[in-house]
């Protein structure tokens, strides 16, 4: 059984949401959902985005981060159940129970495994690197 975490900042209380080359911090109901591979690897990298998220105006002008005091992102488990299922996408649920002859819950677990697994994809792509993008088909088609 696969295990799927957030990444909250303590300082903050918010959660990291990256995606490709866009890293911010967003409130637990639009926080991103990763796998937990994906997770470990950009634990790295989001803790140093972190310094940047709770450093005060001085040192972000001096560009001196190592004095800046950040515990660290927490990884929190949470379960599909957990991911905020958005009023534009219950229609591709139900849709796909249609089509799959299987229940609404069913379809809406599939879809949310699908979601984190196009999460974890686009979190995990460097689009300055060398790696060609994700080619995981989008959940919401």
């Amino acid at each position: 059984m696969e295990t799927y975490y957030r990444l909250k900042n303590p300082v903050t209380h918010m959660y990291l949401c990256k995606s490709a080359d866009r890293i911010d911090e967003a409130d637990k109901s639009n926080a991103l959902v990763y796998k937990s591979e994906t997770a470990q690897k950009i634990l790295h990298d989001a803790d140093f985005m972190g310094k940047i998220f709770v450093a005060n105006k001085e040192q972000l002008k001096s560009s001196n981060l190592e004095n800046v005091e950040f515990p660290g992102y927490e990884l929190v488990e949470v379960g599909l159940d957990d991911i905020r299922i958005l009023p534009e996408w219950e229609h591709i649920i139900d849709r796909n129970a249609k089509i799959d002859h299987v229940s609404y819950e069913e379809s809406k677990e599939d879809f949310c495994k699908r979601l984190v697994e196009y999460w974890s994809r686009w979190a995990e792509y460097n689009p300055f690197g060398d790696k060609p993008m994700p080619k995981f088909p989008s959940p919401f088609k």
